[in-house]
């Protein structure tokens, strides 16, 4: 008997509609939806779903003690636009697509143009882009150097006595890092 395992990978897709809350704005696209909230002038929050409802749980990694309405929210043809006094946000119509600015305009983050969010199951993927003098550091407990770029790492915990350089994993998973890059 043969066991057939289905790929379940599919992008997030356009904007259908947009609707805009008290506490956050969000987008129906066509295969989720996609929560946006203002945490502070320079903290925002994107939270993607392939299910009908947000999950309750609260998120431990963002403090969010209500919400900042010292921002700007428009829509144009191409893209919808969020603006605080240090970001300047453009969702992408179709395909969805993330940028953030600063103030000055400088590109400081941006999902990959061609891969985007997407779900593989009820895992959420994010292909973001990488800038040449970008720099990664973070992911817990990993041996090596500390900048990460470059390198793959397993988001899994293992015990494992006498390990070297190059071991992963090991004893923490810590999905978290930081990207670091000059701006003009």
């Amino acid at each position: 008997m043969s066991t057939r395992i289905r790929a379940g990978f599919i992008y997030a897709g356009d904007v259908v509609n947009c609707n805009k809350f008290d506490d956050r704005i969000e987008f129906q696209l066509t295969n989720c939806k996609l929560n946006v909230y203002i945490i502070d002038e320079n903290i925002i929050r994107f939270r993607f779903t392939n299910r009908d409802e947000f999950s309750n749980a609260p998120s431990y990694a963002v403090i969010y003690n209500g919400r900042l309405n010292d921002y700007s929210f428009t829509e144009n043809k191409d893209y919808y636009g969020l603006a605080t006094s240090k970001l300047i946000v453009r969702i992408s119509k179709s395909p969805c697509r993330i940028s953030i600015y600063n103030k000055n305009m400088d590109l400081i983050n941006q999902d990959n143009k061609s891969f985007g969010v997407s779900f593989d199951g009820d895992e959420v993927r994010c292909f973001k882009a990488l800038f040449k003098d970008e720099r990664f550091y973070g992911l817990g407990e990993k041996t090596g150097l500390l900048n990460r770029t470059g390198n793959q790492y397993v988001m899994w915990n293992s015990d494992k006595p006498r390990y070297t350089n190059d071991t992963d994993p090991i004893y923490q998973s810590i999905p978290f890092f930081i990207g670091i890059r000059t701006l003009s």
